[in-house]
């Protein structure tokens, strides 16, 4: 109950956002004035009765998608070939089946207000969400952190799975620390928590005079984002329709499940709407999962390493 309850309330201030951008971007791109509230009492319950619309919508495609008219609906609607491709084989017992289902409709229901935010990214609410210090930020290194801790398991649970297989669990050390060293650099290493300044050298290199190294390479980040959007979009595609033959146990840990495409879409959407900060949120959503998974991978030992 507190589970449903806090998730209403979620999806409530996501649509409360939502509506709030929608009515800022008509403000800003069509109006004369640029501002249509002069006069407007009216305004504030519109915004909040389309949120209420958004909210009924989200509530009523998660009843869709998790009772039983919504798999009666999957049924007609969701071919058993495609269903498989992205939730596995239903027929089969397999204790990661539920885990996939829920992977692919979370990504599903949670990139669609995440994507909306690039779409209004002008607007002062989604503004301060995205800020230095947002919510956004703190969220992402907590996924990052965790992401790291879970690989960190996963090496743990290899090495006593394989104990002679030490590249096998190094490359799950190496992926753990460099996800580790991305959370502290979008947090630039604590610096405006503990009130460090940055040093006069540091600031002739970094565009923000923050401490961290990735500020000091967004001339590049303009080519780099869409390259490497677009390389883990058709990497992905490539990994998961491949001969059957290729398929090994290997190949099924260390290669991203098909329930994490919504992610790898919808960050390509959002590059391609110019938001470079929504981009990088689903990029660390599809790393968190994509941690998660090769820890439960190893954890029921799905995999024979």
């Amino acid at each position: 109950m507190f589970i449903l309850l806090a998730g209403i309330i979620v999806l409530w201030i996501f649509s409360g956002i939502i509506a709030e951008s929608t009515f800022s971007f008509v403000e800003t791109n069509l109006s004369p004035d640029s501002y249509m509230r002069s006069g407007t009492e009216g305004l504030q319950v519109i915004v909040q009765s389309y949120a209420g619309v958004l909210l009924v919508f989200w509530i009523l495609l998660i009843i869709l998608l998790f009772t039983e008219i919504g798999v009666r609906l999957q049924c007609i609607f969701f071919p058993e070939r495609v269903k498989v491709f992205f939730l596995g084989d239903i027929s089969k017992a397999n204790v990661l089946k539920r885990y996939y289902q829920k992977l692919f409709f979370t990504s599903v229901l949670l990139g669609i207000p995440i994507t909306l935010l690039s779409f209004f990214n002008h607007s002062p609410v989604v503004q301060e969400l995205l800020k230095e210090d947002g919510i956004f930020e703190y969220s992402t290194f907590f996924l990052l952190l965790i992401s790291s801790v879970m690989l960190l398991a996963a090496y743990f649970l290899s090495r006593k799975i394989q104990p002679n297989n030490r590249i096998l669990s190094y490359v799950f050390v190496l992926f753990s620390i460099f996800l580790l060293l991305v959370a502290f650099e979008e947090i630039s290493w604590g610096q405006r928590i503990f009130g460090w300044e940055t040093s006069e050298e540091l600031m002739k290199y970094n565009d923000q005079n923050e401490i961290n190294i990735h500020n000091m390479f967004n001339l590049f980040f303009p080519f780099i984002y869409p390259v490497a959007a677009i390389l883990i979009f058709l990497l992905c595609l490539l990994g998961w329709i491949p001969r059957r033959k290729y398929r090994t146990d290997k190949f099924k840990l260390f290669f991203p499940h098909p329930s994490l495409f919504p992610f790898v879409l919808y960050a390509l959407i959002s590059l391609l709407a110019g938001d470079k900060e929504v981009f990088e949120v689903f990029i660390y959503f599809f790393f968190f999962f994509y941690s998660l998974n090769m820890y439960l991978i190893l954890f029921y030992k799905r995999v024979d390493l």
